[in-house]
């Protein structure tokens, strides 16, 4: 799910606490990370194509971004192209869940089961994310 996309020790760590607490079975920990993991990936994407995006922009208008690129760059089936507009949704959701249920403000956190679910679904749209890097970068 998590790549190593650039040479960056704070991406390793990054990427070794989320293992480690998914490994652990405490993915409302390592929700925090991820959020973090997603704003430096959203914002590699869109400065490697010359997009502006400042370091407040939320998750929402990071991917939001990034659709837009992909759209340029690509036609999208009415499928992913639904999903990616979607995401934009989830995204600001995530925000949310962040703000109020993470481990990145003195927050209740939630059950395992709802921020194993957010690993799954922001999990989905990384995989494709790197999908589309690859193929961009072979062609």
């Amino acid at each position: 799910m998590l790549d190593r996309y650039a040479r960056d020790r704070t991406l390793d760590e990054l990427i070794r606490d989320i293992e480690s607490d998914l490994q652990a079975n405490k993915p409302e920990v390592a929700m925090g990370h991820l959020h973090t993991y997603c704003a430096k990936k959203f914002t590699r994407l869109l400065r490697t194509r010359d997009v502006e995006c400042s370091d407040d922009e939320s998750l929402k208008a990071r991917f939001g971004k990034c659709r837009k690129v992909l759209l340029k760059e690509r036609e999208l089936n009415l499928f992913t192209d639904r999903a990616s507009k979607s995401a934009i949704c989830l995204f600001e959701s995530y925000n949310d869940i962040h703000k109020s249920h993470s481990f990145a403000h003195d927050n209740l956190i939630l059950e395992p089961a709802e921020p194993r679910n957010v690993f799954y679904t922001v999990s989905a749209i990384l995989v494709f994310l790197r999908t589309v890097e690859a193929g961009r970068y072979e062609q």
